[in-house]
């Protein structure tokens, strides 16, 4: 992923005059990126690499578009009304443009597709791209079940993209429709409920790691019973995010990562994906479109990724027993904090906002690296990002709590973390309204000092639920060595949203 200063700097030296003979020229009216109003420039096409300018005569490019063998075009007479529209995909966004004829247009389209092709056959990779943001169909809830997924993408290096209106732009897209057969097993049909004594939570294997994984996932995911019902919006979004993963066969082995977080009444779930950047990238950003996220934040993920260039990138989905559903992106990777911080919106208050207090109590407690850089993608503000730092000591932690503007962690919880004694991660969640949550995570719990946890949070469970199967799912979990964080957490009252509990809860991770 080039900057946009990296971007702009090579584009100084490419003008008009340089690139000919052109392979292909003529004036189009293109979308812009962060300002999507529409603009004629002068277009160019050469090699790999497709620049436009604002003349013909200009001596420095505008912007460039840069072709791969997993690029694609296509027409798309619905983005600008009676115009020859088409589109041109690269990482993080779909380009649109337009020239003055139908016949232009087909031209313009052949000869790029002819850029594609040779490529392609070069590297022997690629394929004809039916659909760029495919539409996502839900699978069907049986057992066992068959889902065909939308089409799936792949991912390679950057050549330098657009790097003025288009903002940052890298590797590109090929799309292919894919079905996958996943298999699980259920004592019940699809939606109807069984007493928690008939239902035995297996996790079964099969010697591939990489398969065990998702079997793992979906045999959770079925018992979980707001998760039953075929009609659930929450299942449905569900299904989306996971069959926007990038399939067994375009991952190298053992390199998929998935964790279930779960409240201790297992009313709250999230879950995460993270693998190879260069494998995930393409498929998250469709997942994102698919979901209706804005373009200004697939800008940002683009923009942030540009600047930490992270070997690791994921999707999170959180959901609620009561219908919550929020989605984003999220980059395991240890960075300054410095550079964490630029995912986060500006504070409303500069001088005394969360990002600022933020860095008077880091600097406070020397830390300046951040563990886990994450944000949501939201169609509506604030948005929310979430940044992890590792601290010396559970007193370092607490301390922050107060500092926020939170409540003490309690006495209990205290004592509880300080006599687990394993490393202690402070999450922080912030929107440039305020801080919005506070979390300490505490890693590698042992099955006897999670139940206590979780029978510690049992009194407070919703009094309608039936406690014994969500105690036997955790129980599962713990005794298959899947527990990798505690977590105590805190949400600011009002931004539950009457979907999410506010106030404290007890949170576990599961890696799968």
């Amino acid at each position: 992923m080039a900057t946009k200063k990296e971007i702009k700097a090579q584009l100084k030296n490419v003008s008009v005059a340089s690139l000919y003979p052109p392979d292909k020229e003529g004036f189009m009216t293109k979308q812009g990126g962060s300002n999507p109003t529409w603009h004629r420039r002068w277009f160019i096409l050469k090699g790999p690499n497709l620049y436009y300018f604002k003349t013909k005569k200009d001596k420095k490019a505008t912007g460039v578009i840069g072709l791969s063998p997993e690029s694609f075009v296509k027409s798309d007479e619905n983005k600008k009304a009676n115009k020859p529209c088409f589109a041109v995909g690269t990482l993080g966004r779909v380009f649109f443009m337009f020239p003055d004829t139908r016949p232009e247009r087909k031209a313009w389209m052949d000869q790029i597709q002819e850029v594609i092709d040779s490529m392609r056959i070069e590297t022997g990779t690629g394929g004809p791209v039916s659909n760029p943001n495919p539409t996502p169909t839900p699978a069907t809830t049986t057992t066992p079940a068959t889902t065909t997924t939308p089409a799936t993408t792949t991912t390679t290096a950057p050549t330098p993209t657009d790097g003025s209106e288009a903002g940052n732009g890298a590797a590109t897209t090929t799309t292919t429709e894919t079905t996958t057969t996943t298999t699980t097993t259920s004592t019940t049909p699809a939606g109807s409920e069984a007493a928690p004594e008939e239902q035995t939570p297996q996790v079964a294997t099969t010697g591939d790691v990489d398969q065990d994984q998702r079997n793992a996932l979906n045999s959770i995911r079925n018992l979980i019973p707001f998760m039953k019902d075929p009609g659930s919006k929450v299942l449905e979004f569900w299904k989306i995010w996971f069959e926007s993963l990038p399939t067994l066969e375009e991952l190298p082995s053992g390199t998929c990562n998935f964790t279930l977080v779960s409240s201790a009444d297992m009313n709250e779930l999230s879950w995460r994906c993270n693998g190879p950047q260069g494998n995930f990238i393409q498929n998250m950003v469709d997942f994102f479109w698919n979901v209706g996220a804005p373009e200004t934040e697939i800008d940002k993920l683009n923009s942030f990724g540009a600047l930490v260039n992270p070997p690791s990138i994921g999707s999170w989905i959180d959901m609620s027993r009561v219908g919550g559903m929020d989605g984003g992106w999220f980059f395991p990777i240890q960075v300054s904090l410095k550079l964490a911080l630029e995912a986060c919106d500006p504070d409303d208050q500069p001088e005394n906002g969360p990002c600022a207090k933020l860095k008077a109590w880091a600097e406070t407690n020397g830390i300046t690296q951040a563990v886990y850089v994450g944000r949501d993608m939201g169609a509506a503000p604030p948005r929310q990002t979430e940044i992890h730092v590792e601290v010396e000591s559970a007193e370092n932690a607490f301390s922050a709590f107060p500092e926020f503007g939170f409540p003490e962690v309690p006495e209990a919880y205290q004592e509880s973390i300080k006599a687990i004694g394993t490393s202690v991660t402070l999450k922080i969640v912030t929107s440039c309204e305020g801080f919005v949550k506070l979390g300490i995570l505490i890693a590698d719990p042992n099955p006897g000092n999670a139940k206590t946890f979780i029978d510690s949070f049992r009194e407070t469970c919703d009094p309608v639920e039936d406690y014994t199967l969500f105690e036997q799912i955790h129980s599962l979990l713990l005794h298959s060595n899947f527990a990798s964080h505690l977590e105590v957490q805190y949400l600011m009252p009002g931004l539950g949203y009457e979907v999410y509990k506010e106030n404290w809860n007890v949170m576990l991770r599961y890696k799968i």
